[in-house]
């Protein structure tokens, strides 16, 4: 698979990655990671722990890897790929914790409308006792293009409980919180993309975290 480690792009391989997974007591995962902030921030503040950072843009990756880079945040890497383009090497690792913050395009899709697949692909990546993080919301009067596009009901806490919720249940999850919250406190999560939403209208915001079961 391909990582970003400041200006290079290194190919790492399952062994490798076995490697670098033992030397830490916990792997977390974040899916749709954008410029990597979440997990950059996140390793700053533990470092025993490994976080390892997704997405599709090598150019989105390039800034954080390089500030981890500079301040020698070595328990962090930024991984080329996707949700749906899932690099098979990280196909090995059972996380302690898999994080999914305010996605978008076909990621928030996956949430918004999850199905049995991808209820189960998230399960099969989560050690038995870990946790999934899920941190989503969007208006369709806001995003309407959008919402339209990836074909999203109008988001309530109504349909997360009827139509979210149950999917993950359904394969071996169980529900730890569910809370909604309001955008200005988005400020307070290392987020990029969340530091913007933050300083915009008002919108539905959701957090679901789930446990999965054995």
């Amino acid at each position: 698979m391909r990582i970003i480690k400041g200006n290079k792009k290194i190919d790492l391989t399952e062994y490798e990655l076995k490697t670098v997974l033992s030397k830490y007591s916990k792997t977390m995962l974040d899916i749709g990671t954008g410029d990597g902030r979440y997990v950059y921030k996140n390793a700053q503040n533990n470092r025993e722990n490994l976080y390892i950072g997704l997405d599709p843009s090598e150019k989105s990756l390039e800034e954080y890897s390089k500030k981890a880079v500079k301040s020698k945040t070595d328990n962090v890497l930024f991984v080329v790929g996707s949700f749906e383009i899932f690099p098979k090497e990280l196909t090995i690792i059972k996380a302690d914790e898999i994080s999914i913050i305010l996605p978008w395009g076909s990621l928030l899709q996956a949430v918004a409308n999850p199905t049995s697949e991808i209820a189960a692909r998230l399960k099969n990546l989560i050690k038995p006792g870990g946790t999934l993080k899920l941190l989503f919301g969007y208006d369709s009067s806001l995003e309407p293009s959008e919402t339209k596009r990836l074909n999203l009901f109008p988001i309530t806490a109504q349909h997360v409980e009827k139509n979210i919720i149950p999917v993950f249940q359904q394969h071996g999850f169980s529900l730890g919180n569910f809370s909604t919250l309001c955008t200005d406190k988005l400020k307070e999560i290392e987020s990029t993309w969340g530091k913007k939403i933050a300083t915009r209208q008002e919108r539905p915001l959701f957090m679901l975290i789930f446990l999965r079961g054995n």
